[in-house]
Protein backbone atom coordinates (compact mmCIF):
# COMPACT_ATOMS: atom_id res chain seq x y z
CA UNK A 1 0.00 0.00 0.00
CA UNK A 2 1.68 3.09 -1.21
CA UNK A 3 1.11 6.60 0.12
CA UNK A 4 1.00 9.71 -1.38
CA UNK A 5 3.64 12.38 -0.23
CA UNK A 6 3.00 16.04 1.45
CA UNK A 7 3.83 17.83 -1.82
CA UNK A 8 3.28 21.66 -0.49
CA UNK A 9 7.27 21.71 -0.41
CA UNK A 10 8.09 19.33 -3.49
CA UNK A 11 9.70 20.82 -5.97
CA UNK A 12 10.71 17.90 -8.63
CA UNK A 13 6.95 17.22 -7.91
CA UNK A 14 5.70 20.78 -9.10
CA UNK A 15 8.88 20.95 -11.47
CA UNK A 16 7.24 18.10 -13.57
CA UNK A 17 3.57 18.53 -13.51
CA UNK A 18 4.48 21.82 -15.25
CA UNK A 19 6.55 20.54 -17.70
CA UNK A 20 3.69 18.04 -18.49
CA UNK A 21 1.40 21.17 -18.36
CA UNK A 22 3.33 23.39 -20.50
CA UNK A 23 4.01 20.88 -22.71
CA UNK A 24 0.25 19.77 -23.67
CA UNK A 25 -2.63 21.54 -21.41
CA UNK A 26 -5.03 18.51 -22.28
CA UNK A 27 -2.49 16.21 -21.64
CA UNK A 28 -5.13 14.69 -19.71
CA UNK A 29 -7.19 13.94 -22.57
CA UNK A 30 -4.47 12.56 -24.75
CA UNK A 31 -2.77 10.27 -22.94
CA UNK A 32 -5.71 7.38 -22.78
CA UNK A 33 -7.67 5.87 -20.11
CA UNK A 34 -5.64 3.56 -17.65
CA UNK A 35 -6.86 0.33 -15.68
CA UNK A 36 -6.73 0.06 -11.92
CA UNK A 37 -3.24 -1.39 -12.08
CA UNK A 38 -1.62 1.42 -14.17
CA UNK A 39 -1.93 0.13 -17.73
CA UNK A 40 -3.27 1.64 -20.86
CA UNK A 41 -6.31 0.32 -22.00
CA UNK A 42 -6.49 2.32 -25.27
CA UNK A 43 -4.32 4.15 -27.61
CA UNK A 44 -4.93 7.90 -26.35
CA UNK A 45 -6.52 10.25 -28.51
CA UNK A 46 -5.95 9.45 -32.18
CA UNK A 47 -5.79 13.45 -33.04
CA UNK A 48 -2.27 13.36 -31.18
CA UNK A 49 0.70 11.73 -32.24
CA UNK A 50 1.93 8.96 -30.82
CA UNK A 51 5.11 10.12 -30.01
CA UNK A 52 3.36 13.18 -27.71
CA UNK A 53 0.96 10.72 -26.43
CA UNK A 54 4.18 8.34 -25.01
CA UNK A 55 5.87 11.52 -23.82
CA UNK A 56 2.82 12.49 -21.94
CA UNK A 57 2.52 9.23 -20.56
CA UNK A 58 6.46 9.12 -19.45
CA UNK A 59 6.02 12.62 -17.53
CA UNK A 60 2.73 11.47 -15.70
CA UNK A 61 4.85 8.53 -14.69
CA UNK A 62 7.59 11.06 -13.70
CA UNK A 63 4.85 13.09 -11.89
CA UNK A 64 2.96 10.01 -10.12
CA UNK A 65 6.82 8.74 -9.13
CA UNK A 66 7.00 11.88 -7.42
CA UNK A 67 4.33 11.24 -5.45
CA UNK A 68 5.28 7.91 -3.96
CA UNK A 69 7.14 7.09 -0.72
CA UNK A 70 7.71 4.34 1.60
CA UNK A 71 4.39 4.46 3.44
CA UNK A 72 5.84 3.33 6.91
CA UNK A 73 7.64 7.03 7.30
CA UNK A 74 4.23 8.27 6.81
CA UNK A 75 2.74 5.89 9.38
CA UNK A 76 0.56 7.98 12.44
CA UNK A 77 1.67 6.92 15.63
CA UNK A 78 -2.00 5.30 16.22
CA UNK A 79 -2.02 3.35 12.93
CA UNK A 80 2.13 2.04 14.28
CA UNK A 81 -0.25 1.24 17.49
CA UNK A 82 -2.39 -0.74 15.94
CA UNK A 83 0.31 -2.84 13.89
CA UNK A 84 1.48 -3.24 17.20
CA UNK A 85 -1.03 -4.74 18.67
CA UNK A 86 -1.89 -7.03 15.71
CA UNK A 87 1.88 -8.34 15.87
CA UNK A 88 1.08 -9.14 19.34
CA UNK A 89 -1.86 -10.98 18.81
CA UNK A 90 -0.36 -13.09 16.43
CA UNK A 91 2.47 -13.57 18.74
CA UNK A 92 0.27 -15.23 21.28
CA UNK A 93 -0.63 -17.76 18.81
CA UNK A 94 3.02 -18.29 18.44
CA UNK A 95 2.97 -17.54 15.01
CA UNK A 96 6.95 -16.11 13.74
CA UNK A 97 8.07 -12.89 12.81
CA UNK A 98 7.68 -14.32 9.18
CA UNK A 99 4.29 -15.66 9.66
CA UNK A 100 3.47 -12.52 10.08
CA UNK A 101 4.43 -10.41 7.62
CA UNK A 102 2.44 -12.44 5.30
CA UNK A 103 -0.64 -11.91 7.10
CA UNK A 104 -0.11 -8.31 7.33
CA UNK A 105 1.56 -7.93 3.86
CA UNK A 106 4.96 -6.05 6.12
CA UNK A 107 8.60 -6.59 5.31
CA UNK A 108 9.74 -9.21 7.95
CA UNK A 109 12.86 -6.56 8.85
CA UNK A 110 9.94 -4.14 9.33
CA UNK A 111 8.26 -6.40 11.98
CA UNK A 112 10.89 -7.37 13.41
CA UNK A 113 12.52 -3.54 13.82
CA UNK A 114 9.29 -1.74 14.18
CA UNK A 115 6.62 -3.21 14.94
CA UNK A 116 7.53 -5.36 17.91
CA UNK A 117 4.73 -6.90 20.18
CA UNK A 118 3.46 -4.38 23.43
CA UNK A 119 5.05 -5.19 26.30
CA UNK A 120 3.09 -6.09 29.63
CA UNK A 121 1.82 -2.52 31.34
CA UNK A 122 2.65 -0.80 27.58
CA UNK A 123 -0.01 1.78 26.72
CA UNK A 124 -1.39 2.62 23.23
CA UNK A 125 -1.90 6.11 21.59
CA UNK A 126 -4.70 7.99 22.82
CA UNK A 127 -6.08 8.17 19.22
CA UNK A 128 -6.01 4.30 18.28
CA UNK A 129 -9.01 3.51 16.55
CA UNK A 130 -10.01 0.00 15.00
CA UNK A 131 -10.24 0.07 11.18
CA UNK A 132 -12.41 -2.34 9.35
CA UNK A 133 -12.43 -3.52 6.22
CA UNK A 134 -14.71 -6.23 4.40
CA UNK A 135 -12.78 -8.48 2.03
CA UNK A 136 -12.97 -6.13 -0.79
CA UNK A 137 -11.35 -3.44 1.18
CA UNK A 138 -14.18 -1.40 1.97
CA UNK A 139 -14.32 0.22 5.30
CA UNK A 140 -17.43 -0.68 7.67
CA UNK A 141 -18.80 0.90 9.99
CA UNK A 142 -20.11 -0.15 13.56
CA UNK A 143 -23.42 -0.21 12.61
CA UNK A 144 -22.48 -2.54 9.44
CA UNK A 145 -20.78 -5.46 11.29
Amino acid sequence: MTKMVNIKNNKDFYDKLHELEDFDPNWFIHVGQESRLNTYIDDGDLNTAVKDVIKERNLLKEVRDKLQTDPQLWRSAAKKDAIRLLVTYYKRFDLSNKEISQILNIPESTIRHDYQPLKPGEKIHPKFEVELRDRFGKHLSPNEI
